[in-house]
Formats: C-alpha cells, sequence, structure tokens
C-alpha cells in the first residue's frame, strides 16, 4: 500500500503542473467529478468496476468507489507517522456513498486496520527503486 503523501502525491501530480485549484486530480470544477469517479450512491447500488471511469495520469478510481487503506498510521500528537502513539490508519479517496466534498484530495479518515465495510479497499503499490 502506498503512504498517505504517496496517494496525495499520485492523486495530485506534479507541484505547479496545473494553475488553477486541485481538489479533485483533475483540478478544481466538481461538475466533472462524474467523469472521474463513482460517487454520491446509495448503499443498495454498492460500489462498481474498477475502470469504469476516466483515469488520472494511468490512476482509474482515485476518488470515490472505495476508501484506499494507506500504511500511514495517525498520530494525533502532530500528523506525522509514528507507531506509538495510536494504530489507526489512514484512508484516503472517498467512497461511493459520499458526496463529491468528501472525495476530493484532502479529505480523510482513518480506522483501525481490523475495520472492514463495503466501501473500503485498498491499493496496491510499489516502490520504485532510483
Amino acid at each position: 500500500m502506498p503512504s498517505e503523501y504517496e496517494w496525495e502525491y499520485a492523486c495530485r501530480g506534479i507541484p505547479g503542473e496545473l494553475n488553477e485549484p486541485r481538489d479533485w486530480c483533475f483540478g478544481g470544477d466538481a461538475a466533472q467529478l462524474n467523469l472521474y469517479a463513482f460517487y454520491d450512491q446509495d448503499w443498495i447500488r454498492g460500489t462498481t468496476s474498477v475502470g469504469q471511469f476516466r483515469p488520472w495520469a494511468a490512476l482509474y478510481d482515485m476518488h470515490g468507489n472505495v476508501w484506499e487503506w494507506t500504511e500511514t498510521v495517525v498520530n494525533f500528537a502532530n500528523s506525522r507517522e509514528d507507531t506509538s502513539r495510536s494504530v489507526n490508519r489512514v484512508l484516503r479517496g472517498g467512497a461511493f456513498n459520499f458526496l463529491a466534498e468528501q472525495c476530493r484530495v484532502a479529505f480523510r479518515e482513518e480506522h483501525h486496520p481490523l475495520f472492514t465495510e463495503l466501501d473500503v479497499g485498498l491499493r496496491v503499490a510499489r516502490s520504485r527503486e532510483f
């Protein structure tokens, strides 16, 4: 799994790449979110298959569908990784049952690693060696 910082970097892209606000991977216009994400649905409908919406920089479903676990452990003292203060991990991306505002790049949740729910999943990532 990526760290929270790796997830956010992948979602936002290269700093300065776009001159507009980056509330979502594609920019700041909420009206375009329906082209990139499965969101604002009810529990009866559930999730959708990966890849049904436009990709951002070859990454699909950065917003909506399911929350994505990160390897980042929550530290309530200073928001940096610290396993001594908490076992909760950060989730990013929002889910199918969230509103557009809750699927923004900056929106985050945290839960215990054993937490399971229909709207929680993960993104497999591999470290790149330079």
